[in-house]
């Protein structure tokens, strides 16, 4: 989660300079690309990460005007700065829905410790 919600920092900070962020590829490629950058991180560095990220990502949004929202930049796809944090943050047909595209994983996760 980090991950993509360093992302979503980097889309706003694209965005206070006028310029869109760099494509990511595919999201396998991109969550491999991370994992291979991150996979030596403690626990603590990873909470760290997390929270930080977190607490990045919840700042800007509620930091962004409507304007700051509702601007198009230019590319192949015309979008807004809502519609790349969403779909960066989001799930298939879930903008702002990433955490959910993992619910079950998770919870498959947390039955097979037998809690």
């Amino acid at each position: 989660m980090a991950f993509w919600e360093e992302l979503a920092l980097a889309a706003f900070e694209a965005a206070a300079a006028g310029t869109r962020r760099a494509p990511l590829g595919s999201v396998d490629e991109a969550n491999a690309r991370s994992q291979r950058l991150t996979r030596q991180q403690s626990l603590p560095e990873v909470r760290a990460r997390a929270a930080a990220s977190h607490a990045g990502v919840l700042a800007a949004i509620q930091g962004a005007s409507d304007a700051e929202w509702s601007r198009v930049f230019p590319g192949k796809r015309k979008r807004t700065l809502a519609d790349i944090v969403g779909g960066t943050l989001g799930a298939p047909k879930r903008p702002f829905g990433h955490a959910f595209a993992h619910l079950a994983d998770l919870e498959a996760y947390v039955r097979s410790l037998g809690r």
